[in-house]
């Protein structure tokens, strides 16, 4: 179309001269491999340190420019422990470098820094900015999930110096690997931390797509540095890419075992439990004591069986004591309710519809479900009342005997609350199958699974169904006398929204919804646990005590053991629910003890036997109690059976076009693959060696991380619309070593760190060439001086921390809640803001929990990323606002009285020298000594005239304001806000 632009004369004169000169045509820098160049030639050749220095100093010469001094080892010392580990250097390491003249005590406080546990976090932090890291799922709902696991697995990687070539496959394909370990599992969450999203009447098409995309923009922007979300709806405009190409790359992200829908508090599938290597340490110790216990046990029972036959009358006395049969459930660790349907004037029943009435079971001589059952002729409704509560996300039990009619259809039991949501659970027949429901919402947040096989009619079957609270399908099983059943997945959608049917009531033979049954039901239990196979196998054997202990031992099923071992366990405890039944039966078992030969007619071993199974099942109890506080993490798990994969036409869900496979780019290929790649393929791919942009956008953002600025300014975008590099020869060195060197990351940093190029000072000065004209290099493109950036959002606060000795040293674990403005979370959600307590008020700001729609407001005002999406080009501004929070906030007040503490404690003959040096690592001047204690004189002269607000100053955090009890407290406000003063300096707000 016509656009009305015109070409200039001059570039019309370009492309004149250019097509005589045979229109000479290669490809962008970009694309092509990198190669190392021979380092240049530089006359002043006492100034380099390493290969860095000859590039930079080459460029300098050229312009007839000089490198700027060093910097004061005080300089040098806070610039790179900042880099390093993003914490200022200590008092006690500022004097240990500068007393240290050998030659390589630059090079040993760079082995320390790369050594220490704070450089893992550091650089993790940069990377959770690049990898859209949250605690949140974003979107409107914003829910929580927990990722906390893959960002500890970040800080470990970094520490342990992984090669940058595994850190890339195991995150983009661990998956995938052989014999795929839990860590490499862990890994695969990079692609996993997108936002998603988890509103009602979302289209899953829409947003699985959306979810694809995110993974290849990011994964594009992070190890290619290139935009490949332009081409989603097009060719890109500028770079080689097609839009089949794009969603050639959609196919490897596209295959994610996922809903499309998000699970709203939560985890979404796929995922897995992701121990702490402490709790894996705690289980395997359990399971060692387990296998002690369960050898106890078979000690126990053998010499048990010795002796049972001396036992029968105890035994069976106590199985036909009164307490024992006036509640006949030989498991009651975790029952909370218990139906027997022998009186309809029970408490809590009514009959809500028809005439349900309670009949003989019709099994005379079957302690499970003998006497009366509850009976429905598919009529009517018998309801218990508000009880029974089954829960998506609690561990829970439902055990009862049923007998059908027919199995064609039919509730047999409810909880439901009405209205179109009908959140609750329910067990229904339907052509032959049980079906069990747990509804969050319906229909878009329900677990379901129904059984493989039929079961019969006009039989009586014991069903035990069982949740382990993990809200997905799998973790719902169904037992039919004992036995567990193959089911098939209905619904796994449960997202946890919506209500639980706590106040609905609990219904025998029909429900809100639903065809009412014909059958009988009894012996209903619940527990608020998931019973173990044992346990429920002794709930489903249908002989009774005294015919196990009649049935010869070899003769004995497995179901019939566990039976009598519940109840013998139950039988001995002390619990106030146990019948004693050992006790009721004593004088029968006295008489029968004076006529054994051993003296106490087996007794001894009885008891050996209860506290061995009673101790095997707490060990087992604790396990599940162990295992419940297991995290999760979402990964990577694609389908058995791929997706297909369409061209998008305009990049919209429902438009699909030519369908796809699996590739990379052709500009990244020498030869066409066979057949679709695999997403193993393709990670390997990117850091073959041979791909052109990998190794260069590595390094090129640990540069930036050094200096702020990379040596292309667009870290983000490698591409034609990108800037060119500043150094080419310098980022290809760097690119080739890096390779070369096993993707050492570690031996980069320190490249880096240790070139006189790093170690210049950052003062500003004018640039006069050799032949007196001045060079403008106001952005440092021609690195003439040293890197002078504002320290980051979570540096500043982290500054703050550990200055005071606030700080809490601990690596890792679950994201933590500080200081925040009330009402925000409110204002913006359904959700209350749950401030943290004690030493999690003071972790790294790495560990502050991260809600994406409202981002911790003191890290958001200093310009931390938003984390919507990925960024891996920080963004600095100076506001007043960020002034206002660094002077106001809590935290920086809080520390601010710590470090008073400490200063008056340590150094109380001169706290403005000690405080000056432990915020800018040097000494201050006289004239800046002598202006801080003048101001120090006016606020101890202000506080001695306002004692109140000295105390109202010291009460700010959460901390204790104990410090100093025999010193004058005006004293310590005064101090405390020198302390606040030298940390807004704008040397301590900078790393220079």
């Amino acid at each position: 179309p016509d656009s009305g632009r015109r070409l200039t004369a001059d570039e019309k004169q370009t492309l004149v001269e250019w097509v005589r000169a045979g229109a000479p045509w290669q490809q962008h820098w970009a694309f092509l491999k990198p190669v190392r160049p021979d380092l240049p030639a530089v006359k002043d050749t006492a100034w380099p340190r390493n290969a860095i220095d000859f590039f930079v100093l080459s460029k300098l010469e050229s312009l007839g420019l000089t490198p700027a001094p060093e910097a004061t080892r005080e300089k040098w010392l806070r610039r790179v422990t900042f880099d390093l580990t993003g914490l200022p250097p200590t008092l006690k390491e500022l004097d240990a470098f500068l007393a240290d003249d050998s030659p390589s005590a630059y090079e040993s406080v760079v082995d320390r820094l790369l050594a220490s546990p704070r450089y893992g976090e550091h650089l993790a932090a940069t990377w959770l900015d690049a990898a859209r890291y949250a605690d949140t799922d974003g979107y409107q709902n914003d829910g929580p999930r927990e990722m906390w696991r893959w960002r500890d697995w970040v800080i470990d990687a970094y520490n342990a110096n992984m090669p940058f070539d595994q850190f890339t496959i195991e995150q983009l394909a661990g998956d995938q690997l052989p014999n795929a370990t839990l860590s490499q599992l862990i890994a695969t969450g990079f692609n996993r931390n997108h936002r998603y999203n988890s509103e009602a009447g979302l289209v899953l098409e829409e947003f699985l797509l959306e979810n694809a995309v995110d993974r290849v923009d990011t994964t594009g922007t992070v190890w290619m540095g290139l935009t490949m979300g332009c081409a989603r709806c097009h060719d890109h405009k500028y770079d080689p890419f097609t839009q089949q190409e794009y969603y050639q790359l959609i196919s490897f992200f596209d295959n994610v075992a996922e809903s499309g829908r998000a699970i709203k508090f939560g985890n979404s599938e796929p995922w897995v439990i992701a121990p702490t290597p402490q709790q894996q340490t705690q289980l395997e110790a359990l399971d060692s004591e387990l296998l002690q216990a369960q050898q106890a046990v078979d000690v126990a029972r053998t010499n048990y069986a010795a002796a049972e036959n001396q036992l029968h009358a105890t035994l069976i006395a106590a199985a036909d004591s009164a307490a024992f049969q006036q509640s006949p459930v030989v498991i009651r660790d975790g029952l909370i309710h218990a139906f027997h349907f022998e009186d309809m004037d029970a408490e809590g029943i009514t009959v809500e519809k028809g005439q349900p009435v309670l009949r003989e079971a019709g099994s005379p001589g079957t302690e499970a479900h003998a006497g009366n059952a509850a009976t429905v002729g598919g009529k009517g409704i018998l309801a218990l009342g508000k009880v029974g509560n089954v829960e998506c996300h609690t561990r829970s039990t439902v055990a009862f005997w049923m007998k059908a009619q027919n199995t064609t259809t039919g509730v047999v039991i409810s909880r439901q609350s009405g209205g179109t949501t009908r959140p609750g659970f329910t067990v229904e027949l339907r052509d032959g199958h049980l079906q069990f429901f747990i509804i969050g919402r319906w229909i878009d947040a329900v677990s379901a699974v129904e059984t493989l096989t039929t079961i019969p009619a006009d039989e009586w079957i014991h069903v035990a169904l069982t949740n382990d609270g993990t809200q997905r399908d799998v973790g719902m099983q169904i037992r039919i006398n004992g036995q567990l059943c193959e089911t098939r997945s209905l619904y796994n959608t449960n997202s946890n929204t919506g209500g639980t049917g706590k106040d609905a009531v609990l219904r025998i033979g029909g429900g809100v919804v639903g065809d009412l049954f014909a059958g009988q039901v009894d012996d209903l239990l619940f527990y608020d646990r998931t019973l173990f196979p044992d346990e429920i196998a002794a709930l489903a054997e249908t002989h009774t005590v005294p015919e196990i202990l009649r049935t010869q031992r070899a003769d004995r099923t497995a179901a019939m053991t566990a039976r009598l071992d519940a109840f013998i366990k139950l039988m001995m405890t002390d619990s106030e629910q146990s019948p004693r039944a050992a006790q009721d039966g004593g004088a029968s078992d006295q008489g029968a003890a004076e006529n054994t030969s051993d003296g106490h007619g087996g007794r001894e071993e009885l008891v050996a036997l209860a506290t061995a199974l009673g101790r095997f099942s707490e060990l087992q109890q604790k396990r599940i109690r162990l295992l419940d506080t297991f995290p999760t993490t979402m990964v990577m798990r694609d389908w058995s059976t791929p997706r297909k994969t369409f061209v998008r036409l305009r990049g919209v869900y429902d438009q699909p076009g030519e369908e796809v496979q699996s590739g990379i780019p052709a500009i990244f290929s020498d030869t066409p693959h066979q057949g679709p790649m695999t997403r193993l393929e393709f990670a390997r791919s990117l850091v073959d060696g041979r791909h052109p942009l990998t190794a260069r956008v590595t390094v090129n953002r640990d540069w930036q991380r050094c200096f702020g600025t990379g040596l292309v300014r667009t870290a983000e975008d490698f591409g034609l619309q990108g800037e060119q590099p500043s150094h080419p020869g310098l980022l290809d060195w760097l690119a080739v070593e890096f390779v070369e060197s096993g993707w050492n990351v570690k031996a980069l940093q320190k490249l880096i760190v240790l070139s006189a190029t790093y170690r210049q000072s950052s003062v500003v000065r004018q640039l006069v060439a050799a032949d007196g004209q001045i060079r403008e290099d106001p952005d440092n493109r021609l690195l003439s001086r040293g890197p002078r950036l504002r320290l980051s959002a979570r540096q500043l606060r982290d500054q703050s921390l550990a200055v005071s000795g606030l700080m809490d040293p601990e690596i890792g674990g679950p994201s933590v809640s500080p200081y925040q403005p009330e009402g925000l979370w409110e204002e913006m959600s359904n959700m209350t803001y749950r401030q943290s307590k004690g030493k999690d008020l003071y972790r790294r700001g790495l560990y502050t929990l991260w809600k994406r729609t409202v981002a911790p407001p003191g890290l958001a005002i200093l310009d931390a990323a938003d984390r919507e999406n990925c960024v891996v080009r920080p963004k600095r501004t100076n506001t007043p606002l960020q002034a206002l929070t660094l002077l106001n906030e809590t935290t920086f007040i809080e520390s601010a009285r710590h470090l008073a503490a400490r200063l008056l404690r340590d150094s109380p003959d001169d706290v403005v020298t000690t405080g000056f040096r432990t915020l800018t690592s040097r000494d201050p001047t006289e004239r800046e000594h002598r202006a801080l204690s003048v101001s120090l004189l006016k606020y101890r002269k202000a506080f001695q005239q306002s004692p109140e607000q000295a105390e109202k100053l010291l009460s700010v955090g959460d901390s204790p304001g104990t410090e100093l009890q025999d010193h004058d407290r005006t004293e310590l406000a005064a101090v405390t806000v020198l302390c606040n003063v030298l940390m807004n300096l704008d040397e301590s707000l900078n790393r220079e």
